[in-house]
C-alpha cells in the first residue's frame, strides 16, 4: 500500500498529516511526506523493504539556491544519514550549517516516514518533562541571533516569549509575537503557516519551540497536526481603487488616492504595512522646499542643477531609461517628499550626498524605529476621509480581475484561507517587484538572486499581467538592487567569536582581494567595495574570492586591513546613520558583533574549517588544485596574470589601484564563494509617464497602474543595473506611488 503524507509546513517545520492509499508491489512500500520549507513544498520519497531503505529522494525546486538547495543535494548523496540498505528504523536525518529551515523540514518528514513505515498513524504524543525551555535561534538578521523561552507541560505547549529580539526587526519580529505564537499556542501545532513578510523570523520561533520540545524529552515531528483553513469567498464592492501591497510605493498610491478623494481599499500579503520601505535609509527627493530636509546653507551642489543631472542619468544609462520618467524625478521628488511632510506627518532628515556621488538629493526617515508606525498612521487617516477606504493585512493578491478589456478588480486570499474579490474601477500594483521569486529572477534577470528584503515580493501579480492581459515589460532584465555581498551559506556558529562570524564576509567585500567568476575569471575592477557588490550579478550565481595562506596568517595576526561598512549595517550592529554621521551612538550590547578593522582574527583556523564543511570555503595546496576543485578553468592564468601586474603596479585589465593589488602567492590557497544579496529587483513593467501599464503593442491597458519597484526598470539599463546616486528606488516608490494614486482615482471618476 502506498501511503501520502502531506506535511503542511510554512517555511519552517509545519507538519500535517493526511492518509491515502495506492498500490504495492512485492514486500516494498513507498512512502511520502511533503513539506514548506523556506521557499515551497520540500518532499521525500521513500521505497523500504523488509525495515530496509531501498531508496530515498528530496525534492525541493523553491528552496533558496545555495543554501535551502544543499540540504536537499546532500540528502540525495546520501550525506545525511540516510543511505539505502540502512535500517529505516534507526535512521536520521543530519542538519546542513546555513540551511535550518530546509534541514529541519528533511528531519520533520523523514521522522514521518519512519512512523508510516512502522505502522504508527497514531497521534499521541510522547510525554515531556514540564519547565521553561530557552533557546537561542537565528531568524532574519545574518549573524545576531535572538532568544525565545517556551514553556511546555507534559503533553502542552503553554507559553512561548520573546524574551530578546537579538538583531531582529523590531516591526518584523512583533508580527511573529502578535500572530504567529498566538497560533501556535491556539492549535497546539507548529503546523500554522510562518508569517508573510517574516518567514525566517516566524522559522527562528518555531524552531525554538521544535527544540525545546525535544530537550523536554518530546518528539518535535509530533507536533504538527493539521491547521484547518476557511473556504469562505468575501466580496466587497463599489471601489475606485485597490492598491496591491502597501510598502513605500503602496501606501503612497493609497494616500494619494485618497486625497483625491477617490474611495480606496489596499491589501497586504504581510501582517504589517511597510514592505521592504522600512529597511531601507530613505528617498532620493531633487530639490524639495520643506525647511526640515534643506542642508545647510551654502553646501555646495545645492540646489541641483537638474539639466545637468539629466543629462549624466541618461549618460549612465546608456540612454535605455525613459526620458519622460527621469523627468518625474527630476520634477516631482522634491514635491513628492513636500507632501509626505506637510500632508501626511512623516519625517525625514536634512538632504545629504550617498556614497560616492556628489549630489545632495538622499534624505532618510528621520526616526528609524518607527518607520511603520509613519505608514500606520497616514494610512487610519486616509481611511477617515472615505467610510469605504480600508486596508487588510495577511492578505495576498493572487488575479486581476478584467471584463471585455477592462480592469474590474483582484482576487485575494487571506492567511485564513478566506478568498477575497474586491471589485474596483482601477488597480494599482505596488508589490515590491520579484526577488522572492527564485524561477522569475533566474527567468529574467540571468542569475537566482539572494535577497535581503521581502520574500513576500515574489511577482505573483506582475506575472499575471504578463501572462493574461499582455502587459509589456522593461528592462526586466536590470540586475537587482545589491549593497552588500556575503558568502553564499551564513556562518552561525557560537564557537566563533561573534564579530569574526562575518570574516569571510567581509573577505569577499575586500578590495585587497582577487574575484573572479565561476570560471576563474575577473569580473570587476574592485577598487570599491560598492563595485564588488553591485557587479557581483555579472560573475553569474556567485563568485569567488582567492586568497592563500599568507593572507590568512596575516589577518589572524593583524586583522583585516578593511571592513566594508554595510557589513555591520545590514545586520544592524551599527545604526544606519552611522554611515553618514560617525557621532551617531552605537548601542552597548550591540559592539561584540561589529567587526573591526585591525582586529586580529585569532580564530581564523576554526573558521576556515567551519567554512569548509558549509561549503563556502575551498582549501588547496596548489592553483591547479584549487581550480579542478571549483570547477575554474581559467583560475590559473587569471592569478598568474593579476600577480604580474601586483609586481608592475598597473592593472592593464581593469585598471586597478595599485595599493589594491596584492600578490596571491603561498603554500595554500583558498577559495571563499561569495554572492550579492539584494533588496529588490530593478526591472519590471512598461508605464508611461501617467505611471500606467503598457501592452506590448505601446497601448495603455485601461485602469492599471505599476510603481515603485513593479516598473522601475524605466529608469535604468539592463546594461549597467541600478545607479547608486542615493535612494533612486525609494523616491521612485513613493514619487510614482502618489502619481499612481492621483492618475487612478482621475480615471475612475470618469
Amino acid at each position: 500500500m502506498k501511503k501520502l503524507v502531506s506535511l503542511s509546513m510554512a517555511a519552517a517545520l509545519g507538519v500535517s498529516i493526511l492518509q491515502g492509499c495506492g498500490s504495492k508491489t512485492g514486500s516494498a512500500e513507498e512512502f511520502t511526506a511533503s513539506s514548506k520549507g523556506f521557499g515551497g513544498d520540500v518532499t521525500i520519497t521513500a521505497i523500504v523493504e523488509n525495515g530496509k531503505i531501498l531508496s530515498a529522494t528530496a525534492e525541493g525546486k523553491s528552496e533558496t539556491e545555495g543554501k535551502g538547495s544543499l540540504a536537499i543535494d546532500s540528502f540525495n548523496k546520501g550525506e545525511l544519514g540516510v543511505k539505502s540498505g540502512n535500517d529505516i528504523s534507526s535512521s536520521s536525518v543530519d542538519s546542513v550549517s546555513g540551511a535550518t529551515v530546509t534541514s529541519s523540514a528533511l528531519q520533520t518528514a523523514w521522522k514521518s516516514i519512519i512512523r508510516q513505515a512502522a505502522g504508527n498513524t497514531e497521534s499521541k504524543k510522547t510525554t515531556m518533562k514540564e519547565g521553561t525551555y530557552t533557546e537561542t535561534v537565528y531568524g532574519n538578521n545574518y549573524s545576531r541571533p535572538f532568544e525565545v523561552t517556551v514553556t511546555l507541560g507534559e503533553d502542552s505547549i503553554e507559553d512561548i516569549q520573546v524574551t530578546d529580539i537579538g538583531g531582529e526587526t523590531q516591526e518584523i519580529i512583533q508580527t511573529v509575537i502578535d500572530n504567529l505564537i498566538p497560533r501556535i499556542k491556539s492549535n497546539q501545532s507548529l503546523a500554522v503557516d510562518s508569517i508573510t513578510g517574516a518567514t525566517a523570523s516566524s522559522g527562528g520561533v518555531k524552531t525554538a519551540v521544535k527544540n525545546a520540545i525535544d530537550e523536554a524529552g518530546g518528539d518535535s515531528s509530533e507536533w504538527y497536526d493539521e491547521i484547518q483553513y476557511k473556504s469562505d469567498i468575501v466580496e466587497l464592492d463599489g471601489y475606485d481603487t485597490v492598491v496591491v501591497g502597501l510598502g513605500g510605493t503602496g501606501v503612497s498610491a493609497f494616500l494619494s488616492a485618497s486625497d483625491a478623494g477617490a474611495s480606496v481599499i489596499g491589501v497586504e500579503a504581510a501582517a504589517k504595512v511597510g514592505g521592504t520601505s522600512a529597511v531601507v535609509g530613505g528617498p532620493m527627493a531633487i530639490n524639495p522646499k520643506d525647511p526640515s530636509v534643506q542642508p545647510e546653507s551654502g553646501t555646495e551642489g545645492y540646489p541641483i542643477d537638474t539639466d545637468a543631472f539629466k543629462k549624466q542619468w541618461i549618460k549612465d544609462t546608456n540612454g535605455d531609461a525613459k526620458e519622460e520618467c527621469i523627468d518625474i524625478m527630476m520634477n516631482d521628488s522634491g514635491s513628492t517628499l513636500d507632501w509626505m511632510i506637510e500632508d501626511h506627518g512623516f519625517s525625514f532628515t536634512p538632504l545629504s550626498s550617498f556614497m560616492m556621488y556628489p549630489y545632495i538629493l538622499y534624505s532618510e526617515y528621520d526616526i528609524q524605529n518607527i518607520i511603520t508606525q509613519q505608514y500606520v498612521n497616514a494610512l487610519d487617516e486616509a481611511c477617515k476621509k472615505n467610510e469605504k477606504n480600508q486596508y487588510l493585512t495577511e492578505v495576498k493578491a493572487e488575479k486581476i480581475l478584467s471584463e471585455n478589456g477592462k480592469i474590474t478588480g483582484i482576487e485575494a486570499k487571506g492567511a485564513d484561507g478566506t478568498i477575497y474579490k474586491i471589485h474596483a474601477k482601477s488597480v494599482i500594483l505596488a508589490t515590491g517587484g520579484f526577488g522572492g521569486n527564485a524561477e522569475l529572477t533566474k527567468k529574467y534577470t540571468g542569475t537566482k538572486m539572494n535577497l535581503y528584503g521581502m520574500y513576500q515580493n515574489d511577482g505573483t501579480m506582475l506575472a499575471y499581467a504578463v501572462e493574461n492581459l499582455n502587459a509589456d515589460t522593461y528592462n526586466i532584465g536590470t540586475a537587482g538592487i545589491t549593497h552588500l555581498a556575503r558568502t553564499t551559506v551564513d556562518l552561525r556558529d557560537s564557537s566563533v567569536t561573534p564579530s569574526h562570524q562575518k570574516t569571510l564576509d567581509a573577505i569577499v567585500d575586500s578590495t585587497d582581494v582577487l574575484h573572479v567568476d565561476e570560471k576563474g575569471n575577473r569580473f570587476t575592477q574592485g577598487d570599491r567595495a560598492e563595485d564588488i557588490t553591485e557587479n557581483a550579478h555579472k560573475a553569474g550565481d556567485y563568485f569567488w574570492s582567492i586568497v592563500s595562506d599568507e593572507y590568512m596568517n596575516d589577518i589572524k595576526e593583524n586583522g583585516l586591513n578593511q571592513v566594508y561598512m554595510m557589513l555591520n549595517v545590514q545586520d544592524d550592529s551599527l545604526p544606519m546613520m552611522a554611515m553618514i554621521d560617525p557621532s551617531v551612538e552605537i548601542p552597548e550590547e550591540n559592539a561584540k558583533y561589529i567587526l573591526k578593522e585591525n582586529d586580529p582574527i585569532t580564530d581564523i583556523d576554526k573558521i576556515i574549517s567551519i567554512g569548509e564543511e558549509m561549503g563556502i570555503v575551498v582549501e588547496a595546496d596548489s592553483l591547479e588544485e584549487l581550480a579542478k576543485k571549483i570547477g575554474a578553468a581559467d583560475l590559473k592564468e587569471t592569478v598568474e596574470k593579476y600577480n604580474s601586474y601586483a609586481k608592475d603596479g598597473n592593472d592593464p585589465e581593469f585598471n586597478k589601484a595599485k595599493e589594491n593589488l596584492k600578490e596571491v602567492s603561498g603554500k595554500k590557497y583558498y577559495a571563499i564563494k561569495g554572492t550579492g544579496y539584494s533588496y529588490s529587483t530593478c526591472g519590471g513593467l512598461n508605464v508611461n509617464e501617467n505611471i500606467e501599464v503598457l501592452d506590448k503593442d505601446g497601448n495603455v491597458i485601461p485602469g492599471l497602474y505599476a510603481a515603485g519597484t513593479d516598473s522601475m526598470g524605466v529608469l535604468l539599463s539592463e546594461t549597467t543595473g541600478y545607479i547608486d546616486y542615493g535612494g533612486i528606488d525609494h523616491g521612485w516608490c513613493l514619487t510614482s506611488g502618489k502619481i499612481a494614486g492621483e492618475k487612478a482615482a482621475k480615471y475612475a471618476s470618469k
